[in-house]
């Protein structure tokens, strides 16, 4: 499918965004305890569930919430006979598969970097020479993506070494730069995503 002239992922419009943010992000506050209960609570409820895609849905679902991001998508691999997922989310709404494909697309140079074990993340920026408070410095986002409206990227993996399944994405729509504290969260959040879908794997292989 074409991808020309795509919709932005912001249902208002990149224009609208760029018009009520100001060029240069406000800072902001952060505290560790909120998001820190809301992984707790999230790893209750991801080892209460039995497929894979609600595991997907629902840790997508909780990435973007709980990092503050716009936007999230999950690209699990298949594996062992069990077929890849795809799950994506963008402001309260379920992203379609045309939607979640073009994003990986234009992405797969670094999806490919992680899937080598590279990293154990990647940071893109619309600027790559704004200021970032993690060591790394940001890679630049598509111009494909950038005109979509996203201005920073966080791409994890999903899982470590031989046992990596796939990647967590999440995407923001203002400088907003992924703090060190909220990329160590995404860390741990992606671990959590990556064994609750061995587990309900190992476990629909056993039956």
């Amino acid at each position: 499918m074409a991808d020309t002239d795509p919709a932005p992922i912001n249902p208002s419009g990149a224009a609208e965004a760029e018009s009520a943010v100001p060029s240069t992000a406000p800072s902001r506050s952060f505290s560790l305890l909120p998001p820190l209960e809301a992984l707790l609570d999230l790893q209750i409820s991801l080892s209460q569930e039995e497929r894979d895609e609600e595991i997907v849905r629902i840790g997508t679902t909780a990435a973007v919430e709980i990092l503050e991001a716009d936007c999230g998508v999950a690209l699990v691999d298949p594996g062992d006979g069990h077929p890849p997922v795809r799950f994506g989310s963008a402001q309260g709404r379920r992203l379609p598969q045309h939607e979640v494909g073009i994003l990986a697309r234009h992405l797969d140079p670094f999806l490919k970097r992680i899937a080598a074990g590279e990293s154990t993340h990647l940071l893109l920026a619309a600027d790559p020479l704004a200021g970032v408070s993690d060591d790394q410095a940001p890679d630049a986002i598509p111009p494909a993506l950038e005109s979509r409206g996203l201005q920073s990227i966080l791409i994890l993996g999903l899982g470590k070494g031989v046992g990596r399944r796939g990647a967590l994405i999440v995407g923001r729509e203002i400088e907003w730069p992924f703090r060190r504290e909220e990329v160590l969260l995404a860390e741990i959040l992606a671990m959590q995503f990556a064994v609750q879908v061995e587990r309900v794997r190992r476990t629909s292989d056993a039956r």
